[in-house]
């Protein structure tokens, strides 16, 4: 599932990070998403919604969405 969620966002910024920067290393910033979502997950950051069958979206989220575009 947070792989579900990274891939997609990383290809439709063409491999720019958050900062406008090339995404060098490329495993690495996987493995640095892959472990921020996780802690998102665990610190109930985001939040599963039932009836959509993936997470809500709440305000933190939608700020990364509009920074990631």
């Amino acid at each position: 599932m947070i792989l579900h969620y990274i891939i997609p966002r990383v290809l439709d910024r063409d491999f720019i990070d958050e900062n406008g920067e090339k995404i060098a290393n490329k495993f690495g910033y996987l493995k640095n998403s892959i472990l921020n979502n996780i802690d998102r997950l665990k610190n109930n950051e985001l939040e599963w919604d039932e009836e959509l069958g993936w997470f809500k979206e709440n305000e933190l989220n939608q700020e990364e969405y509009e920074i990631d575009m």
